[in-house]
């Protein structure tokens, strides 16, 4: 009888470098990660450093600012998958995703005034990339309208603006064309707190 030949070859023969860190830079400013780097996707879970079912590995980097009413937010991820039959697509890399906070630290007009920022971008090795930004402005404070209604914020504008690259029709399979979807600033009123005012003190920065 003829030796069964196997369907996939396993390398046992592999390093790991596992490297998470941490700085404080400043009393607001903080820096850190935690990174894996393998030259053989299987070699953790071979050897039983990693759980068995562990599927994915997942790598990042940060940078974070947090005051009394300001908060900034970095981060890098790249996301990889450790199984033998994984293809291209399931690469990808987050670089950077960055949220920003801020509350003006004087009244205006007698309320608060706040601005939340938020910028994504994601490339993929086999598949759709992606761009993101969007903002708004928000103006809390109670008022009391002539009916006795109490609105608590006011979303004085906001805007996106989302951008797609070697993106696929899922109907046809097909490759689409770039495409942007941007949403015009539009001002609205709002009885919903504004994002601020659910942030906790802490993360409020002057």
């Amino acid at each position: 009888m003829a030796p069964l030949q196997p369907s996939a070859t396993i390398s046992t023969v592999g390093a790991a470098a596992c490297r998470p860190g941490l700085f404080s830079l400043s009393s607001w400013w903080k820096f850190g990660w935690d990174v894996t780097i393998e030259s053989d996707d299987t070699f953790r879970r071979f050897y039983k450093l990693d759980s068995i079912l562990q599927t994915d590995r997942i790598n990042t980097a940060w940078l974070q600012g947090l005051s009394e009413r300001n908060h900034f937010a970095l981060q890098l991820y790249q996301f990889g998958g450790l199984l033998i039959e994984d293809s291209p697509a399931s690469e990808s890399i987050v670089h950077p995703v960055i949220d920003w906070n801020y509350i003006a630290g004087q009244p205006v007009l007698g309320g608060e005034l706040s601005f939340n920022a938020n910028a994504q971008s994601i490339s993929r090795s086999d598949g759709t990339d992606s761009n993101r930004v969007s903002i708004d402005a928000n103006w809390r404070r109670k008022l009391i309208d002539p009916v006795g209604q109490v609105k608590d914020s006011v979303r004085l504008c906001e805007g996106r603006r989302d951008q797609f690259t070697n993106g696929y029709d899922p109907n046809t399979a097909t490759p689409s064309p770039k495409t942007r979807s941007p949403v015009p600033s539009a001002p609205s009123a709002s009885n919903t707190p504004s994002p601020s005012s659910l942030m906790p003190a802490t993360a409020r920065m002057s």
